[in-house]
């Protein structure tokens, strides 16, 4: 059986899909990110069909996605930000930001946190870009 290729484009593509999901402009959206996830699905079994993508790259990519991208959709993966000395849970269940300074470190922490996430899947895509 031939060993599959990596084909550039593909990869890429992949690439461009997953980062949006993690980009400053959309990491907060839901419907966004599912939707980035719907089109990488279909990138995927395109690939599939067509023989673009190793298996291991689909694995190594599926475990980022799992790891790193689903858990974002998890109702509490924001509640690292919401520090008591950041500000409190009002009565409606909403954060309140106690000062200027503390949304400064809020906007900090929310940035440190998608920079993180961008290294990781350059880390995953790097060795499938050479």
């Amino acid at each position: 059986m031939k060993k599959k290729k990596n084909d550039k484009f593909a990869v890429a593509c992949a690439f461009e899909i997953l980062h949006e999901c993690i980009s400053i402009d959309h990491i907060e959206d839901c419907n966004e990110i599912c939707k980035s996830l719907e089109s990488y699905d279909e990138l995927s079994k395109e690939c599939l069909k067509s023989n673009d993508l190793s298996d291991e790259f689909l694995k190594d990519v599926q475990r980022y996605i799992d790891n790193y991208i689903l858990p974002i959709l998890e109702e509490d993966y924001w509640d690292f930000i919401k520090k008591e000395e950041y500000g409190k849970v009002n009565d409606k269940g909403f954060f309140e930001i106690n000062s200027e300074e503390s949304a400064e470190k809020i906007c900090l922490e929310f940035m440190g946190n998608s920079l993180n996430l961008a290294k990781e899947l350059l880390n995953v895509f790097s060795k499938y870009l050479r």
